[in-house]
């Protein structure tokens, strides 16, 4: 059975090792560079035995969201630049490969490292396309018009969807999904001193990036560090009764073989 298996947790908390002992072959596709080259030479990896010649793995950065310009003939400058750069062909780039993965037989599992950052990738690239929806055939902006700089709300709707396709097109593929996230600080809303409401931290970390990762995903585990790399799980579709177990050392057949004895009990 395929699964979709988010990870989440601060940094250099064992997340990639985590997931780099998914079943193999892996396509592990990095937009958050560190992680994969810290793991795949570290201590994690060697001690759970795994093959990295079984992993495929390519590196896929944002561009700086800057203009170069050169200030003298040998000399060049960064400038603010209010045009999204580069992230349309980013996303569509990456979204080839992804398709590409999905329609290779012997790949078992794919890898997003971070999806916080695919998330971020995929509002900034649709972004992009209405900024380029706003220039005339002669590539000018009309007078009456200001670069847009953000999107709005209600536009929300093409991203997310396009979210939700990526994980469920692996669904239709049957490939394993493994999907890394940064930990943030999580908030809670209050009334203050004045009665009004205001946003204020609850002293705990959350899941970072896209917010429906939870109807989709069949497993939410967080990585922490203790004595030994910790994970625990945090959400669990397949069997509600596992969430809060906690595995030490954990792999993705240790998480799965505890899933798969509550659902089957």
């Amino acid at each position: 059975m395929s699964v979709i298996l988010a990870i989440w947790g601060q940094e250099k908390t064992g997340k990639t090792t985590l997931a780099l002992s998914a079943p193999k072959p892996i396509r592990y596709f990095e937009f958050d560079i560190g992680g994969y080259d810290r793991a795949k030479d570290g201590q994690g990896v060697k001690k759970l035995g795994i093959d990295m010649s079984k992993v495929i793995h390519s590196l896929h950065l944002m561009p700086l969201q800057a203009q170069i310009k050169l200030l003298t003939p040998t000399v060049k400058g960064a400038m603010e630049s209010k045009l999204v750069i580069g992230m349309k062909e980013l996303w569509y780039s990456y979204l080839t490969q992804y398709i590409t993965a999905l329609d290779q037989p012997d790949i078992q599992t794919i890898v997003l490292d971070t999806f916080t950052v695919v998330w971020e990738i995929c509002g900034m690239a649709y972004l992009q396309e209405k900024q380029e929806g706003q220039f005339d055939s002669s590539g000018k902006l009309p007078p009456s018009e200001r670069i847009r700089e953000q999107l709005k709300q209600i536009e929300y709707k093409e991203p997310n969807t396009r979210m939700r396709a990526i994980l469920y097109l692996a669904k239709s593929k049957k490939k394993n999904l493994i999907l890394v996230h940064h930990a943030r600080d999580g908030y809670i809303s209050q009334i203050n001193a004045d009665g009004r409401r205001e946003d204020v931290r609850s002293g705990k970390q959350e899941l970072a990036g896209w917010g429906y990762i939870g109807d989709i995903a069949d497993v939410i585990v967080r990585t922490d560090w203790k004595s030994e790399p910790n994970t625990t799980i945090t959400l669990c579709g397949l069997a509600p009764k596992a969430t809060g177990i906690e595995i030490e050392n954990a792999t993705y057949d240790d998480i799965f073989k505890r899933v798969n004895f509550i659902r089957m009990s």
